[in-house]
């Protein structure tokens, strides 16, 4: 299943960005969500060893893009993401902290988050990320209510919300943004 997954989004990161350093980029961002992933689902953690590495090593591979295509602007975009991924996550930790909710690996998955959402869209694809990660997180919650297989103190894994939201942002982002936008 983890390599099914790793295709089919390696092959779309090729088809968005075509045969380029951005999609190399991003199908190795994506590896990385996969793994950690099937790694949340199993053992409820998101390693420091993939999510610290996957900000870092991200920082600077997003500015070698942005240097190659002469976009030092989606720098600026970057960090918007950063913000408003990471803050507001660290803002949700101390919230819930006392109360057993958000682990910190999603805190420190969120900065990645951010980074390569505000990269490609700045602030609209990275809203749509977080939007996205807690609605289907949500849904599902609900679901396992319904089907008895839960309650409200059913521990569910985020990571994987959070990873699926930032795939549909990186690949639908912009035009939910822009139908949502749109409506006002």
């Amino acid at each position: 299943m983890l390599e099914a997954c790793t295709a089919i989004l390696f092959a779309l990161a090729a088809a968005k960005f075509g045969l380029t350093f951005r999609a190399g980029i991003y199908a190795a961002f994506f590896w990385s969500l996969v793994v950690l992933t099937f790694i949340d689902l199993e053992h409820k953690k998101l390693p420091n060893k993939i999510t610290l590495p996957t900000f870092f090593i991200g920082i600077a591979l997003v500015v070698i893009d942005a240097l190659i295509r002469g976009e030092p602007r989606n720098l600026l975009s970057a960090l918007v993401g950063v913000a408003i991924f990471g803050l507001f996550f660290e803002l949700m930790y101390a919230l819930t902290q006392s109360r057993g909710g958000m682990g910190y690996g999603d805190v420190r998955l969120a900065y990645s988050l951010g980074l390569f959402t505000g990269y490609l869209g700045g602030a609209p694809l990275t809203l749509t990320a977080m939007f996205t990660a807690f609605f289907t997180g949500a849904v599902v919650g609900l679901l396992l209510i319904v089907a008895a297989k839960g309650n409200r103190k059913t521990e569910v894994p985020f990571g994987p919300f959070l990873a699926f939201g930032t795939v549909v942002a990186i690949f639908l982002g912009r035009s939910i943004a822009d139908a949502y936008l749109g409506t006002f």
